[in-house]
């Protein structure tokens, strides 16, 4: 798949940025293949669930006008884990 990015002086930061989410989604893979069986509900579900991470945070670099939008969906996000950590608590 291929992610677009702007053309600039941060096509350098953004290829990093991409290579780290790369390493981010093998390593959760890698946990669930050592911590799991494949045929396990788990296993099957954390793959399931980081394969649509994968493709909204894919659809979501490719649709977005600017990287300042991105940035603030994500700190929405961030603020409403943080809210429904609060509850659990």
């Amino acid at each position: 798949m291929v992610i677009k990015m702007s053309k600039g002086k941060n096509d350098a930061n953004e290829m990093e940025y991409y290579q780290n989410i790369k390493k981010s989604f093998s390593g959760l893979k890698e946990i669930l293949r050592i911590n799991f069986n494949e045929k396990d509900f788990y296993y099957q579900a954390g793959m399931d669930n980081l394969e649509a991470l994968k493709e909204n945070i894919i659809d979501l670099l490719q649709n977005s006008c600017n990287s300042r939008e991105i940035r603030i969906k994500l700190r929405e996000f961030e603020h409403e884990e943080f809210e429904s950590q609060e509850k659990l608590i």
